[in-house]
C-alpha cells in the first residue's frame, strides 16, 4: 500500500509539474507548447504508436512534430502525412506483412525461366560472380515495401521537405560507411522511409543522397534530440524496442545475437529517455518484432500505455474550439490528388535497359497514374530476377512532370549461381544424395539471352548448358548440350537384382514459344545424342546398350501454381510427345506420348486439397530400357522401393490433404504443413497384365531453406511399408 501510495505521489508531482510548464509556456509567449512526438523502433511492436495516437487525438492534445526510426519513422510518417489514428489501422492492419517482408518475389510473380530455377534449384541462397564470389547485402531486398512506401508518399511529389508535410516530420538512418546517424529531411519521403527500415543483413541498404544508408535503431533508436532540434517544447517518446533478455535465451546463437543488437542500442535509448519530458513504455511483453498478426493487442497496449499517464499528458489537452483549429489546418495541408505525368524516366541501370523500360511504360504518360497496373508492371520486371526491386515517383512541376522508375540491379551479378540438394531416404542402406548448381549470365548477344551451365554431383550427375535467345512476339531459340549420368536399381517381383546404368551425351536445338509473361512455354525440337547403358552391379538382366540416339520432342508447360514448394492453390500442367528415329535397343522407330496434372485448392484457411495424375505411354511397342518409365519411392507409390516398378506404360494419381501447422516469416523459410494421402499407381508392358499398387502415405512436409524437407512413411498392400524422409523437388 505504501508503495501505491508513493507512486500516485510521484504521478501526482509529474502531472503539477507538467501543468506548470505549460501554462509558463503560455503566459511567456501566449501560445500553448509545441509537442513533440518521438516514435521508436521495434518491428511490429511499433503498432503501439498508432494506440497512443488515438488516445492523444480523443483527449485532443496537438502534436506538431513527429520524428521516428524504423517502424517509428513508418508510422510516424503516415501520422504526419495526416492520416488518423483509424486510418492508420485500417492500412496497417490488412497489409499483408509476408508479401511485404518476401526474401524473393512471390512464385506467382516469377517469369516461366525464374519459375524453373526456383523448382529446379530450391535452395534459398543466390551467389553471384561479380568481381568475385559474392552473397546479397541482405535477405529481403524491400521491393514490395518499397512500393507501399511509394504509394503512400506519391501525393507529396511536390514537398521539397519533410517539413511541407500536414505535421514536420523527420527520420533517422545510419550511414553504413561512417558509422554516424543521419537525420533524413527532405528528398524522396519512400526512399527515406525504406532507409530507415533497413534492417543490416535483412533488408538491403538504400543509397540515398550519396550515402548507404540503413536502420536508424542501431544508433539512434528514440530520436528525441531531433525532435528538439525541430523545434518542439515538449517531448513525449514512445519506447517500443525488445527488452534485454535473461541468461536462459542467450544459449543459443540468434539469442546472442538478438541480444548484442539490444546492448548497442540499450544505451543510447536510456539517454534519450532522460531529454524526453514525458516516457511511456508500453507492456508488450510476449510480443516479438515480426508479430505483423497481433495488430489488436499491440495497438491496444499502446492506449493503455498514454491512459496510465493520463494526469501528465492531459496537461497538454486543449479546448473544443482549438482542436477544431488544430484539425482543420492539418486537414488543409494533406495532398491526396495522383500525377498525370507527361513522360517516362528509368534510372539505375544501363542505357540500353532505361530505354527498353522507358518504352514499355510510355502508357503512363499524359493518364492520372493507374498506381495497381503500374506496381503489377513493376513487379513483372522484378520477377525476372536481375534485380532487387523497382520503385517510382513523380519529379519536376505540375507543368511538366515525369514519372521517374527507380531500378535497384542486384550488386551479386549477373552472373547468378543458384543450388538445389537432393537426399531420398526411402532405403536405409542405399540413400541417395546429390547437389546442383546452376549458373546463369543475362543479356549475352542480346537484350533478353540466357546463358545457362548446369552440374549435379551424385546420383544423377550432370552437366549441361543451354543458350536461350529471345526472338519476336514470343518466339525464341535455345541450342543446347548435356551429358548425363544415372542409375536405377531393377527388381523383379519386389526383389532387386541389378543395378542399371545409363549414361547419355549429345546436343539439341529447340525452338519455342512463350504464350504468357508468366506460366506457359511450348517447344519443339531434335537431339542426337550418344547413349551407353548396361548393368552395373548385379545380375545382367538387362542388355547392355550403346550407339547413336536421335529423339524430336515436342513439350508444352503451364505452371499456374502459387508457391513451388507447397502449394495453396493453382495447377500445373506438362505434356510432352517424343519420337526416335532410332536408338539403341529398339528395332524400329518408337513414340512416345506422357503427361501430369497436379491441382491445388484451400477450400478453408490452413487446409490444401492437392491432387495429380500423370502417365505416359510408349503405344503397342517395348521401350528400350533406357526409355523405359519407373515409379517407387517417396511421392512416387512410397510403400515401394525407388524404381521398383519399370515399364514401356505407366500411370499415377495420388489425392491427399495438408493442414498447416507453422508459417515462419518468409526470409528464415515458409509453410510447414501435415500431410495425408493416398497414391496409386503401376508401371508395365503391353503384354502383361495390369496390377495397380496402393499406398496410404502421410508426414511433414516442410519449406525450409534449403529446399523441401519431407519425413513419413507409407504403407501398401500386403504389410509392405516404408519410413523415409527426402530433400528436393518433392512435387516436380
Amino acid at each position: 500500500m505504501k508503495l501505491r501510495t508513493l507512486v500516485c505521489l510521484l504521478c501526482v508531482m509529474l502531472a503539477t509539474g507538467m501543468v506548470s510548464k505549460a501554462e509558463e509556456a503560455r503566459e511567456e509567449t501566449g501560445k500553448r507548447p509545441k509537442v513533440g512526438l518521438v516514435l521508436g523502433g521495434g518491428g511490429a511492436r511499433g503498432f503501439a504508436h498508432i494506440g497512443v495516437m488515438q488516445w492523444l487525438e480523443e483527449q485532443q492534445i496537438p502534436v506538431d512534430y513527429v520524428a521516428g526510426t524504423s517502424m517509428g519513422g513508418l508510422i510516424g510518417a503516415l501520422y504526419a502525412m495526416g492520416h488518423s489514428p483509424q486510418e492508420m489501422t485500417q492500412l496497417v492492419k490488412h497489409l499483408n506483412w509476408n508479401r511485404l517482408m518476401a526474401a524473393a518475389p512471390p512464385y506467382s510473380d516469377l517469369t516461366f525461366r525464374r519459375k524453373e530455377d526456383l523448382r529446379q534449384y530450391p535452395v534459398r541462397f543466390e551467389l553471384g560472380w561479380n568481381k568475385g564470389l559474392s552473397t546479397p547485402s541482405g535477405l529481403v531486398p524491400g521491393h514490395f515495401i518499397g512500393l507501399l512506401f511509394d504509394r503512400l508518399s506519391l501525393p507529396y511529389w511536390e514537398a521539397e521537405r519533410f517539413d511541407d508535410l500536414p505535421i514536420p516530420f523527420r527520420c533517422v538512418a545510419t550511414d553504413m560507411e561512417t558509422g554516424k546517424t543521419v537525420v533524413l529531411d527532405s528528398g524522396s519521403l519512400a526512399m527515406a522511409l525504406r532507409a530507415t527500415m533497413a534492417i543490416p543483413a535483412v533488408f538491403t541498404p538504400v543509397e540515398f543522397d550519396g550515402k548507404l544508408l540503413a536502420d536508424g535503431g542501431l544508433l539512434d533508436n528514440l530520436p528525441v534530440e531531433t525532435a528538439k532540434e525541430m523545434g518542439a517544447e515538449v517531448i513525449i517518446a514512445v519506447d517500443v524496442g525488445s527488452p534485454l533478455s535473461d541468461r536462459e535465451a542467450l544459449n543459443s546463437i540468434p539469442g546472442l545475437a538478438n541480444q548484442t543488437i539490444t546492448i548497442m542500442m540499450v544505451d543510447k535509448v536510456r539517454q534519450n529517455m532522460r531529454l524526453a519530458d514525458i516516457v511511456l513504455i508500453p507492456e508488450l511483453n510476449g510480443y516479438e518484432t515480426l508479430d505483423f498478426e497481433e495488430f489488436d493487442p499491440i495497438s491496444k497496449q499502446g492506449y493503455v500505455a498514454a491512459e496510465d499517464k493520463d494526469l501528465v499528458l492531459r496537461a497538454f489537452s486543449i479546448d473544443d474550439r482549438n482542436w477544431k483549429e488544430h484539425l482543420a489546418a492539418r486537414a488543409s495541408r494533406r495532398k491526396d490528388l495522383i500525377p498525370a505525368p507527361s513522360s517516362v524516366q528509368v534510372t539505375g541501370t544501363d542505357v540500353d535497359r532505361e530505354s527498353k523500360l522507358s518504352r514499355e511504360l510510355s502508357t503512363y504518360t499524359d493518364n492520372t497514374l493507374d498506381l495497381d497496373r503500374l506496381e503489377e508492371e513493376l513487379t513483372d520486371v522484378y520477377g525476372r530476377g536481375r534485380d532487387y526491386g523497382l520503385g517510382y515517383g513523380v519529379d519536376g512541376t505540375k507543368q511538366q512532370s515525369s514519372l521517374h522508375i527507380r531500378v535497384r540491379e542486384k550488386t551479386y551479378g549477373p552472373p547468378f549461381i543458384n543450388f538445389g540438394l537432393d537426399i531420398n531416404g526411402s532405403e536405409m542402406d542405399d540413400i541417395r544424395f546429390g547437389i546442383r548448381g546452376r549458373v546463369t549470365f543475362l543479356d549475352l548477344g542480346r537484350t533478353g539471352s540466357e546463358l545457362r551451365f548446369d552440374g549435379a554431383l551424385g546420383t544423377p550427375a550432370l552437366l549441361g548448358t543451354e543458350y536461350y535467345a529471345p526472338l519476336k512476339k514470343g518466339f525464341f531459340v535455345a541450342p543446347r548440350a548435356l551429358y548425363h549420368r544415372d542409375n536405377r536399381n531393377y527388381f523383379q517381383d519386389g526383389d532387386q537384382l541389378a543395378n542399371y546404368r545409363i549414361r547419355n551425351a549429345g546436343a539439341g536445338l529447340d525452338l519455342g514459344y512463350g504464350f504468357g509473361f508468366m506460366s506457359d512455354e511450348i517447344r519443339f525440337g531434335y537431339a542426337i545424342s550418344s547413349l551407353d547403358a548396361g548393368v552395373n552391379k548385379g545380375e545382367p538382366v538387362l542388355p547392355s546398350l550403346s550407339g547413336a540416339s536421335g529423339r524430336f520432342s515436342l513439350r508444352l508447360k503451364h505452371d499456374g501454381l502459387d508457391h513451388s514448394v507447397i502449394p495453396r492453390r493453382g495447377w500445373r500442367l506438362e505434356a510432352s510427345g517424343r519420337h526416335f528415329p532410332h536408338t539403341p535397343g529398339a528395332p524400329h522407330a518408337l513414340s512416345q506420348l506422357g503427361g501430369r496434372l497436379l491441382v491445388f485448392a484451400t477450400p478453408i484457411p490452413k487446409y490444401t486439397i492437392f491432387g495429380s495424375v500423370r502417365g505416359g505411354t510408349t503405344f503397342e511397342k517395348i521401350a528400350p530400357a533406357p526409355q523405359k518409365f519407373t515409379l517407387g519411392g517417396p511421392l512416387n507409390v512410397g510403400s515401394l522401393s525407388p524404381d521398383e516398378l519399370w515399364g514401356s506404360r505407366y500411370a499415377y494419381t495420388n489425392l491427399g490433404l495438408m493442414r498447416q501447422i507453422a508459417d515462419s516469416s518468409s526470409f528464415l523459410g515458409g509453410r510447414t504443413v501435415i500431410a495425408v494421402f493416398y497414391e496409386g499407381g503401376t508401371a508395365w508392358e503391353p503384354t502383361q497384365t495390369v496390377n495397380f499398387f496402393h499406398a496410404a502415405s502421410g508426414g511433414l512436409l516442410m519449406d525450409s531453406l534449403i529446399g523441401p524437407v519431407f519425413v513419413g512413411g507409407s504403407f501398401g498392400e500386403e504389410g509392405k511399408g516404408k519410413f523415409y524422409f527426402a530433400v528436393g523437388t518433392l512435387f516436380d
